[in-house]
């Protein structure tokens, strides 16, 4: 499996260890990060048997199939509202809106990982071109142990229907020479795999950061959401303080009119 598909170890702590509330962050800027959800399907399917993280799913804002007006501003309801109600039908209506709305996106994802099929394809290859490589470099290694043997074996005539020993001698020398281009050859052609090989990695370790630095931003951006949403006052309306000091205020003021009346 690519590493990609392989299980992230930060959410399967949160999922063995019952942190809901990490969990339900991270599935929610999910989308966001990959919109074609490959990079988290395992690990959702894996943390749908815990209990609580679903929740029955409650309408909030009213789900539209019209793609036309499947835009940011819908998109950000639909994630406040999985902060709310974390529900599978609300989590599956969302990953059909953002294949529309995040489209170059998943465009660029899925070439991305066509180059990187491409590539691991490429290398199978390249490991046959090494081994045969390896295997010209012995021989050539052999020819330089026993010069002499070597000489002795290509000067010696052999008698082929059609042929002269002399034929032969000029034969085994092309051969010889054609050993040597090979080795060249498949030296030259490793030094630049294992360059390509060295700037590819140093690309995607690049690019992991980011999206780390990216995905971090984003949940803390989540989170302090969540605690706005947490901290507003439920009736929408003032706080039960700023009531006290009003009505205190208003009491001071009659106070002060009554003894102006007097």
């Amino acid at each position: 499996m690519g590493s990609e598909e392989r299980m992230n170890i930060e959410i399967k702590n949160f999922a063995d260890s019952r942190d809901l509330k990490s969990l339900k962050y991270i599935f929610v800027d999910s989308l966001d990060v990959d919109p074609t959800f490959v990079r988290y399907e395992e690990e959702y399917n894996y943390c749908r048997a815990i209990p609580g993280l679903l929740e029955r799913h409650v309408e909030l804002t009213p789900f539209t199939q019209d793609t036309s007006r499947w835009n940011e501003d819908y998109w950000t309801s639909l994630k406040m509202d999985l902060i709310k109600n974390f529900s599978d039908i609300r989590m599956t209506h969302m990953r059909e809106v953002a294949k529309v709305l995040l489209a170059d996106k998943v465009q660029r994802i899925l070439a991305e990982r066509s180059a990187d099929t491409a590539s691991a394809t490429k290398g199978s290859v390249s490991d046959q071109t090494q081994k045969i490589s390896v295997e010209t470099k012995g021989a050539s290694a052999e020819i330089e142990r026993n010069p002499a043997e070597t000489k002795r074996i290509f000067a010696e005539p052999v008698n082929i229907v059609g042929g002269t020993g002399k034929d032969t001698s000029k034969s085994n020398e092309m051969d010889s020479a054609g050993i040597r281009e090979s080795v060249s050859s498949g030296k030259a052609e490793q030094d630049r795999m294992i360059l390509e090989a060295k700037m590819k990695l140093a690309q995607e370790n690049r690019e992991t950061e980011q999206k780390r630095l990216a995905d971090d931003r984003r949940l803390e951006q989540q989170r302090q959401l969540y605690q706005n949403m947490n901290q507003e006052d439920p009736q929408g309306g003032f706080s039960k303080k700023a009531i006290g000091i009003a009505i205190a205020a208003v009491a001071v003021i009659v106070i002060v009119l009554i003894l102006l009346l007097k």
